[in-house]
């Protein structure tokens, strides 16, 4: 039985807002908000997630959804410093 998108992103929100145990998941928050995901609806996470989000619609458990969010989050946390050294380069 496929998991209804809704319940993807109930899950989403749980996760995020759990305290967190690891340095990945300190992140978790930012992403949610990066997500949107207060008003998320499918379109707009495909547009955001790219091609990541074909592997978000396939989650049946929680545990899946946190173990794509984590791949999510070490993206965006790696994205994030790639650019911040790029701006630091050109910076200075």
């Amino acid at each position: 039985m496929k998991t209804s998108f809704d319940q993807i992103i109930r899950w989403m929100k749980e996760i995020c807002e759990e305290k967190p145990g690891t340095f990945s998941s300190c992140f978790l928050g930012d992403v949610m908000n990066y997500l949107d995901l207060e008003d998320a609806d499918e379109k707009s996470l495909e547009e955001l997630c790219g091609e990541k989000f074909s592997s978000l619609v396939v989650c049946n458990t929680k545990e899946e959804v946190r173990a794509w969010l984590e791949n999510v989050t070490s993206f965006i946390v790696m994205r994030i410093d790639e650019q911040a050294i790029i701006d630091n380069y050109f910076n200075n």
